[in-house]
């Protein structure tokens, strides 16, 4: 009988909700044009170039998308890729330089490539299901295969190897199905490596496949590793590596390695493509080995990449492995066409039931997903139900392995590697009992003589603050109380790496601008700020989860069904030391039956190494009244005060900056203040903004009867863009975003006066932009706006109008009671 491609209705079914993701991606398409406020050059690979993006906002793009690169003063975009992405940032290559200098950029992506060439790939005839992919399509389980014997010596005799993992190998190379379940530290990608390994010596041919390139960068060296003299030739690594380790397997490393002259020219052309010509003795090679001009060098770095790429295309099949992610699967027709003796899909927790079911396909004998049921659950933007079925569940979710394991339904076909390496067994135990049954061993001696009972640390918040702040501008959660905290638990010996987690991205910002902070007054402590969402595959001696819900009703993320396993994801970065920031009425109010609820309730009740508040806050600065504060000269820096729900009238706060030696005086209250003098006043009519006040880079914050005082400059910037943007900065900085020049990123567009009539033009921005469009009424209302334009009779604001025959001009907003009129020749230059 001939193989039959997907059927019919599951395709169906599978085309529609690919669509739907489609569709929503491109009305969220404005958050896939991102300003680029920083570009930072970083070892290049083969002939292409790689940077390093600080992105102005968070991205959530596939892995080897194609990007749209703006750089300023190009008249067309560059075309690049992404390698990685994280909350800083994205790291991307490109075929040829950004040029020095350049310090912002624009980057913009289509949606809907990837999930079309999905699409496309699970139509076509190269997509056909075999005996695995048939079972996954069907929900079944297959029975696990009998190891082999002589396997089982083999692997006794290798001591990085203990009983859980070997007997893991041994199920791997026996079955046609295996979803191998590796907890954090579990030494998963490792056993995964060894399987590779010992299929390579017999004679099979593999597919290693993950969602990202670390991660697939990560399962080609762990296969490396148990070939230290042989990996080179059996491995090809399809696409771009994220480490410079695996570099020596992607197409470009073969290249190099087979014709080793060739690196010289290559790093030649590259440096003279990026720099330009180098000037006598300066160290340029001899005349006879120079390339002559950039052009030649274009020429050779163009060729040299279509022999990387016909490389891929034409020497794939001869590889025993051969790695890319899942969206190079989607992607190439290479890799379509091969069918392989073993497919390994590593993260296999963040890879959506489609993406599963097409790595199934390229499968003859074996098919094994490597992951953590526990861990984190594929991106879905769509909220429809029939998307997510298929988008937002992975293959543990399709198979039902956790409820299976639950009641012992699982056999040798799910091994679990049952010793975790990471955690003390302090915090091991934890993550043990609230997420695997407390199945988790401990495998390093060692821990037990450093710390063998050491707990966490909890704060518990409860009784203080309990309203957390919404930035409207993100749309997500913010807490000001992890800066005190923080500042307090400085002392405590927390270690010289420290993790700061929280599940919101406002709230992460505020711990990137702390962290800086804490730098500052502890140069030797290195801090990094994460969502939780973007800490799978980390780890570090020290975690800080904040989990920002101080409002005892829990917000949407702790109802959600996967906030568990984020919350395992957070626990478990850490080696040596945790600190849990949150509160416990908010805990106790979780309906869930998950366990690690209720391990972290029992954490917050009387098993963790609770600090309370009052006892870290008498470690800071504490004050009865803010009067005496606000004098403090606060140079170049904005004082705010929040009143949020305090005693008595927003009028105190008002009054009380009036008295503040400061160049912007801004306050926030719930009720209308008449005549605030120079203080600015924005009012909150939607109780968004709690209590606070800033002043000259120290933050204040709510205590008892008075208030706690810290010196942390970032957070207090942060704080107050995230708290107050939207009440006094959003409608600014939105009208000044209008003028930002679309082609170098640089400038601002101008109201210029030519003989064409009045024009917009690019300012200050590339050397010989052309940036240029003819000015709008609306355009000049907003420039009447920023520039602060009032009427000369009655002092309204200007706004812009029309005549008869469309010529502008100014006029007063409180037309026709006032019928002032001015030129346009008051915005000349603005």
């Amino acid at each position: 009988m001939a193989p039959m491609p997907l059927p019919d209705e599951l395709s169906r079914e599978i085309g529609i909700a690919i669509a739907d993701e489609i569709a929503e991606g491109r009305r969220d398409a404005g958050r896939r044009r991102i300003l680029v406020r920083a570009v930072e050059p970083l070892s290049h690979q083969g002939a292409a170039f790689t940077y390093r993006l600080q992105a102005s906002t968070p991205s959530s793009i596939q892995p080897d998308t194609p990007l749209q690169l703006h750089v300023p003063g190009r008249a067309r975009p560059a075309t690049a890729t992404l390698l990685h992405q994280d909350d800083d940032g994205l790291t991307i290559q490109t075929d040829e330089p950004i040029p020095p200098g350049v310090r912002s950029a624009r980057l913009s992506s289509d949606p809907a490539f990837i999930l079309e060439a999905l699409r496309r790939f699970l139509r076509s005839d190269a997509c056909i299901p075999g005996p695995v992919a048939q079972a996954l399509i069907e929900g079944r389980l297959l029975p696990a295969g009998v190891p082999d014997p002589a396997l089982a010596s083999r692997l006794a005799a290798d001591s990085t190897l203990n009983e859980s993992q070997r007997k893991a190998v041994s199920t791997l190379l026996a079955s046609p199905l295996t979803l191998l379940w590796g907890p954090p530290g579990t030494g998963k990608t490792h056993t995964l490596g060894r399987a590779v390994h010992e299929w390579i010596e017999a004679g099979r041919s593999v597919l290693l496949l993950a969602p990202t390139n670390v991660a697939v960068d990560a399962l080609v060296l762990a296969a490396a590793r148990h070939r230290p003299h042989e990996a080179a030739p059996s491995i090809l690594r399809v696409g771009s590596a994220s480490r410079p380790e695996a570099e020596p397997f992607t197409a470009a490393g073969h290249v190099l390695r087979s014709n080793p002259d060739a690196a010289g020219a290559v790093e030649q052309a590259r440096r003279l493509v990026r720099d330009g010509p180098v000037a006598p003795g300066t160290g340029a090679p001899p005349p006879e080995q120079a390339l002559q001009t950039p052009r030649d060098a274009q020429t050779l770095l163009k060729a040299f990449q279509e022999t990387c790429r016909n490389f891929e295309a034409d020497r794939a099949a001869a590889f025993p492995v051969v790695a890319a992610t899942l969206s190079r699967l989607a992607l190439s027709r290479a890799l379509q066409s091969r069918r392989y003796d073993v497919v390994i899909v590593d993260e296999a927790s963040m890879v959506s039931i489609p993406y599963a079911l097409a790595a199934a396909c390229c499968a003859e004998r074996h098919v094994v997903f490597g992951g953590d049921p526990r861990q984190l659950p594929p991106i879905c933007q769509s909220e429809w139900p029939e998307t997510r079925r298929w988008l937002g569940r992975n293959i543990y979710v399709l198979l039902d392995i956790e409820a299976r394991a639950s009641r012992g339904e699982t056999g040798p076909e799910v091994p679990f590697l049952d010793t975790q390496y990471r955690m003390v067994p302090g915090l091991g135990e934890i993550v043990s009992r609230g997420s695997y049954g407390g199945r988790l061993r401990h495998g390093r001696p060692e821990f037990a003589a450093a710390a063998p009972g050491r707990r966490p640390i909890v704060v518990n918040t409860e009784g203080a603050w309990e309203k957390n702040g919404f930035c409207v501008e993100a749309k997500s959660w913010y807490h000001y109380a992890i800066i005190p905290i923080l500042h307090a638990l400085l002392g405590e010996g927390l270690g010289k790496d420290i993790l700061l987690l929280a599940p919101f991205r406002p709230q992460r910002e505020l711990l990137d601008g702390l962290g800086k902070d804490l730098h500052a007054i502890r140069p030797d402590i290195r801090f990094h700020a994460s969502t939780i969402h973007r800490a799978q595959g980390s780890e570090s001696s020290s975690v800080v989860v904040d989990l920002t819900g101080h409002d005892p009703m829990p917000t949407r993320f702790f109802t959600d069904p996967d906030a568990a396993r984020l919350l395992n994801v957070a626990i478990s970065r850490a080696r040596d030391r945790l600190v849990l920031v949150g509160n416990s009425r908010m805990l106790g109010h979780i309906v869930s039956a998950d366990p690690l609820w209720q391990t972290l309730r029992e954490l917050f009740a009387s098993e963790g190494d609770r600090r309370p508040l009052e006892a870290l806050f008498r470690r800071l600065s504490r004050h009865a009244s803010l009067t005496p504060l606000c004098v403090r000269p606060a140079p170049g820096e904005p004082t705010l005060y929040s009143h949020g729900s305090g005693p008595g009238s927003a009028m105190e706060g008002v009054r009380l900056l009036r008295r503040a030696r400061a160049p912007r005086k801004i306050a926030i209250g719930r009720e209308p203040v008449e005549d605030p003098g120079d203080v600015i006043y924005r009012q909150d009519t939607k109780r968004l903004v709690p209590r606070f006040f800033l002043c000259g880079g120290y933050v204040f914050v709510p205590w008892g009867a008075g208030w706690v005082e810290v010196r942390s400059p970032e957070a207090a910037r942060v704080l107050a863009r995230l708290a107050t943007g939207h009440l006094v900065e959003d409608a600014r900085r939105e009208e000044q975003a209008a003028f930002a020049c679309p082609d170098c990123c640089e400038g601002t567009l101008s109201v210029i006066r030519t003989g064409s009539g009045w024009m917009l033009r690019c300012t200050g921005g590339a050397a010989g932009c052309p940036a240029e469009r003819r000015l709008s009424k609306s355009d000049a209302a907003r420039k009447a706006r920023l520039a602060g334009l009032a009427c000369a009779r009655c002092g309204s604001p200007a706004t812009a109008r029309a005549g008869p025959r469309g010529s502008l001009f100014l006029g007063c907003e409180n037309y026709p009671r006032c019928d002032w009129t001015g030129t346009l020749e008051l915005l000349q230059g603005f």
